[in-house]
């Protein structure tokens, strides 16, 4: 189960309030593109018109996806 699935498990987007959020809409869903960490990654967001959220993280200097956020503890 991915980290999306896991955090919106139990929820649904109110499409109506992605845009006021600041979500584009594109075909096929909603997508938000957001820097954080002083400019040094870029998350992307993706709500599709079912409902199912996804997105990465990518390092801003290289343009790569991070995918250390996605390493879980399995201690």
């Amino acid at each position: 189960m991915t980290t999306e699935e896991r955090l919106f498990k139990y929820t649904k987007p109110d499409f109506k309030k992605l845009a006021a959020y600041g979500f584009r809409q594109e075909k096929g869903g909603f997508s938000l593109e957001k820097t954080f960490m002083d400019g040094q990654f870029r998350a992307v967001i993706y709500v599709s018109s079912s409902g199912i959220v996804s997105g990465n993280i990518y390092d801003t200097d290289t343009n790569e996806v991070y995918f250390l956020w996605r390493i879980q503890d399995t201690s």
